[in-house]
């Protein structure tokens, strides 16, 4: 056995008995040692040894992306309580529209990365408020060009205050690095799924699992 190997595996344990509440159990030193390693962004090797294989990692992951979404609802809801105007997805189609003069329907829809008839919904709500309006598209007679009305662009505005509350609870107590990190994280998984949210949506999942070869 090399002597600097064993002396490492010494320290980790010693760092491990000095924190409160560990079961002093081999499983819960490996588990508790593997954190460690992601913690201080050194991936551990993809052989058999690892504590939690690719697909369980990948299952993991999945649920926690499912779960940090409903938290976000939720912390939403409460955000959005003195706008009854407004329920989460709405709020995000009026930040859109901010940012540009008018965008077609389907064009809205597709930044706020839903089905085409729960977008419409959400267009059809937003109207009736009357926080946005709609009009020909001078280019193509069929369709429909929405933008902000001046209380639409009032709505934005009272409710900026509440959603920087919002984003704050929901990035939680990460560091400024941390919150680089996650954020280049999820932008390349953004970047991998919006094309297929945009061009191959139809396909099967069997077909979409081309994508990772």
């Amino acid at each position: 056995m090399k002597i600097d190997l064993l002396i490492d595996i010494i320290k980790a344990y010693s760092d491990y008995e000095q924190q409160e509440n560990r079961k002093m159990t081999v499983a819960d030193f490996a588990i508790w040692l593997n954190e460690q390693t992601y913690l201080q962004g050194i991936p551990n090797s993809s052989d058999h040894s690892e504590i939690i294989g690719t697909n369980e990692v990948e299952v993991e992951l999945s649920k926690l992306i499912i779960f940090l979404n409903r938290y976000a609802k939720l912390l939403i809801k409460k955000g959005l309580i003195n706008f009854p105007e407004l329920i989460s997805e709405d709020f995000t189609y009026l930040y859109i529209l901010m940012s540009a003069e008018s965008m077609t329907k389907i064009q809205l829809i597709e930044k706020n990365v839903h089905e085409k008839p729960t977008g419409l919904e959400v267009i059809k709500r937003l109207i009736k408020h009357g926080l946005i309006d709609e009009k020909a598209d001078d280019n193509d007679k069929r369709s429909k060009r929405v933008f902000l009305t001046e209380k639409g662009k009032a709505m934005f505005f009272a409710t900026v205050g509440e959603m920087g509350k919002v984003s704050a609870l929901i990035a939680g107590k990460l560091s400024i690095d941390e919150k680089k990190q996650l954020y280049q994280l999820l932008k390349k998984l953004e970047d991998f799924h919006n094309p297929i949210y945009l061009n191959e949506r139809s396909k099967q999942i069997d077909s979409l699992l081309l994508k990772l070869v």
